[in-house]
């Protein structure tokens, strides 16, 4: 999600990254909001260490 005023929810889903392109997962920026509920991340590594997101590469 992006910007100011938009919001989503996502329940009950299975998020999977791939295994050569960087992918986001699931995100709020900017402004967004959310709530995520009952749902599985995997193979969501970070191009970078940041605290805020998850481990980056290695």
């Amino acid at each position: 999600m992006l910007d100011t005023g938009s919001f989503a929810t996502v329940r009950q889903s299975e998020v999977t990254g791939h295994p050569t392109m960087s992918t986001d997962g699931i995100g709020f920026v900017l402004g967004a909001a959310g709530r995520v509920s009952r749902s599985t991340v995997t193979g969501n590594t970070g191009r970078r260490s940041d605290s805020r997101c998850g481990p980056g590469p290695g």
